[in-house]
């Protein structure tokens, strides 16, 4: 530890930490962002971020709690945003940057991706892929097809989902 306010291990104010872990936990559980038993498996994430920037701390830059409430947050942060990601990477696999080097589709030498997908490629993959009215009508009838074979709870459980998003309808399920 850099200081000789940090540099004893009983110096360090254990419960603030423990305390301000559990807050921000307990926070991101109520806001719907994990299930209650992940719980744990996220205070355990958290006190490993905090043991192993704690040696980082110099008082010149910040009090003692200011830098521990940075450094929980922080990580909170990381542990959703790489949850997200996974959430967002495709079944395929994860996502690949449009610059890597990719094998010229006409035999010629390697070219990035991006200059290798169509303009339909590129719509598709963000979303702004446009369908034909016929295509559409067939997904529609699709979807009722599945969705009147679905037990009523289930139905219930998608028209949330539709009406409210996913953590909201999630809530409602659980609550």
């Amino acid at each position: 530890m850099k200081t000789q306010e940090v540099s004893k291990v009983s110096d360090i104010d254990w419960k603030y930490i423990q305390a301000n872990i559990r807050c921000q936990a307990w926070r991101g559980y109520k806001a719907g962002a994990y299930a209650r038993q992940e719980l744990r498996d996220i205070e355990q994430s958290l006190w490993t971020m905090v043991e192993r920037y704690l040696e980082d701390f110099t008082p010149e830059r910040a009090t003692f709690k200011t830098y521990i409430d940075m450094i929980v947050s922080r990580a909170l942060a990381r542990i959703l945003d790489s949850r997200k990601t996974a959430f967002r990477t495709p079944p395929g696999g994860p996502v690949v940057s449009l610059t890597t080097m990719v094998d010229d589709p006409d035999g010629g030498p390697p070219v990035e991706l991006a200059s290798a997908l169509s303009l339909e490629d590129r719509d598709r993959a963000i979303g702004r892929e446009t369908r034909s009215e016929e295509a559409v009508f067939e997904e529609v009838e699709a979807f009722r097809v599945v969705f009147a074979e679905l037990p009523e709870h289930q139905q219930e459980l998608c028209k949330q989902v539709m009406e409210h998003g996913r953590i909201p309808a999630r809530l409602r399920a659980v609550g």
